[in-house]
């Protein structure tokens, strides 16, 4: 990845920077399962669900300032629907259950954050692969969800196409994802 004085080059949520200006990422609706007190951890899913490389995936990006700044110091939250219920839905882990598919990072200054998940599920009510991002920074709450190119069930394009957070998905040599998302946040 190259940032370059007038384009950012990357698989990401912001657009190119013009001058020293980035458009802020949209936001969307925090949902139903979010969970307070989730673990600060990088690692979301099980390790025999992060050993099967068509599971893997690897969610990396930076939190920026509308000037293409990094926000140091931001807390990044990250929650999906993974692995599967007997029905075969995706699921979401609640309190009182070891919180899987969730967790948090605090960014050094170079605003940058990775976690090593699973590709998000689809589950009853929502068939929209997607992660859930919510960013505190600066006595400020961001919340964005991220959908993927590709990836939308049918009837749900214009919904995606309002929220408009999609990125390509990049898959490595053994099948992993890699997923590249820079939230940009309104100062």
């Amino acid at each position: 990845m190259r940032l370059m004085k007038c384009c950012l080059i990357t698989l990401t949520l912001i657009s190119t920077c013009q001058g020293q200006s980035c458009r802020p990422t949209r936001s969307d609706v925090l949902g139903p399962k979010f969970v307070r007190g989730a673990n600060r951890t990088n690692i979301l899913a099980p390790r025999s669900e992060l050993n099967d490389p068509l599971k893997r995936t690897t969610i990396s990006g930076r939190v920026l300032d509308r000037s293409c700044k990094p926000v140091p110091g931001a807390r990044i939250d990250i929650w999906y629907a993974g692995g599967q219920a007997a029905d075969g839905n995706a699921i979401y882990t609640e309190r009182g259950q070891r919180l899987w598919y969730r967790g948090y990072e605090i960014v050094g200054e170079d605003g940058k954050y990775e976690f090593y998940g699973t590709y998000p599920g689809i589950y009853r009510g929502r068939p929209i692969r997607h992660y859930h991002i919510k960013v505190d920074a600066k006595n400020r709450e961001f919340i964005t969800q991220v959908y993927f190119k590709g990836d939308i069930s049918p009837g749900f394009e214009n919904y995606v196409e309002r929220a408009g957070n999609t990125v390509n998905v990049r898959r490595g040599r053994e099948g992993a994802r890699f997923v590249k998302l820079d939230v940009v946040i309104d100062n």
